[in-house]
Parts: structure tokens; C-alpha cells; sequence
């Protein structure tokens, strides 16, 4: 759906900048969710020793792999969005955050599908390669992982912070900001 039909009024707003309750749930999620991570990868992760070239190799495979990670996690938001109908898209920064937004409204299925698909084949997938990949790599691998956690737990903040809309509301998701329309 590409703009909000009449007969629909706002019921809920949630601004990831301004409403600090709701950016405590969310910065405050991830900083549990990365202790818990990293504290589960000590407990289950094998320690090695590496060289120094090794170890400079594996920074810069973590380095551009986040940056790859949280460009494809946004893009497969903007595929998700175009497929639900949208066609403006816009891909926005705050900071060295990227997130994407357009103007269009969706149903709810789509929307969960919209914020939830990036992460859990994130996840997947990392989490495949952090079993299939040696011991010597598995750390570098895991902290991609972590990383791709805490950019899917914001998403998940907003579907939570969001779920009071029921089976006929309608979604906008303007980067940070997230509306919540019913029926009049």
C-alpha cells in the first residue's frame, strides 16, 4: 500500500531520537544483549593464539565485515520495503548508523516481515559460519554475529514498542520513526 487510505488516524508514534523511554529499551537492549553475547562466546568459544599477521588479517575481515553487514541488513530492509510496495526508499545516517525509510504503509504481516527477515538471516547465516568456519576464525566471526544481534535489536525494540496496533492497523517506517494508524 502506497499511502495511507482515509478513515485511518495515528495511534501510536515511536521516535528512536526523541522519546528517551524508547531509546532506552533499545540502546539499553543491546548493551545487555552484547554482555550476554560476548559472555556466551567466552563460555562456548575456543581461546587460540594467533600471529600478528593472522590477527591483523581477521581486524580488517571484522572491520569491512560490519560495515558490509549493517549495509546489506539495511538493504534487504529496503527489498523488503520496494516488495511491499513502496517505490521511494531512502537510505539515511545518523552518526555512522545507517537505517532506511519511506513513506509507504503496510499491513502488519508485512511490516514484522520488514523488520524482522534482515536479522534472522543475519543470524543464520553468521551462525553457520561461526560452526563451519576453524577454531582460529571463529571468534572474528562470532563478533559479526554480536554486531548483527545488536542492529537486529532495534528492530525487534520497534515491533515491540509497536504491537499494540492490531489486525487492521497500518505501519509507516520513516527510519527511526515508526507510526502506528488504526481505523477511525
Amino acid at each position: 500500500m502506497r499511502e495511507l487510505p482515509g478513515g485511518y488516524s495515528l495511534d501510536r508514534r515511536v521516535d528512536l531520537r526523541s522519546d528517551k523511554k524508547a531509546l532506552l529499551l533499545s540502546e539499553g537492549g543491546q548493551i545487555v544483549l552484547l554482555l550476554l553475547l560476548g559472555l556466551l562466546g567466552l563460555i562456548f568459544l575456543p581461546s587460540v593464539v594467533i600471529t600478528r599477521k593472522a590477527l591483523l588479517i581477521q581486524a580488517a575481515v571484522l572491520c569491512l565485515g560490519l560495515v558490509c553487514g549493517l549495509l546489506l541488513h539495511e538493504g534487504l530492509h529496503g527489498l523488503l520495503m520496494r516488495l511491499g510496495g513502496s517505490s521511494r526508499i531512502r537510505l539515511g545516517f545518523i552518526g555512522l548508523r545507517p537505517y532506511m525509510q519511506c513513506s509507504a504503509c503496510f499491513d502488519r504481516r508485512s511490516y514484522r516481515r520488514i523488520l524482522l527477515l534482515p536479522a534472522l538471516l543475519g543470524e543464520i547465516l553468521l551462525l553457520a559460519a561461526v560452526i563451519l568456519v576453524p577454531a582460529d576464525w571463529k571468534w572474528t566471526l562470532y563478533i559479526l554475529l554480536i554486531g548483527n544481534t545488536a542492529a537486529g535489536w532495534e528492530d525487534i525494540s520497534l515491533l515491540l514498542m509497536t504491537r499494540s496496533g492490531g489486525a487492521e492497523a497500518l505501519y509507516q517506517h520513516r527510519g527511526t520513526v515508526a507510526e502506528v494508524y488504526r481505523k477511525a
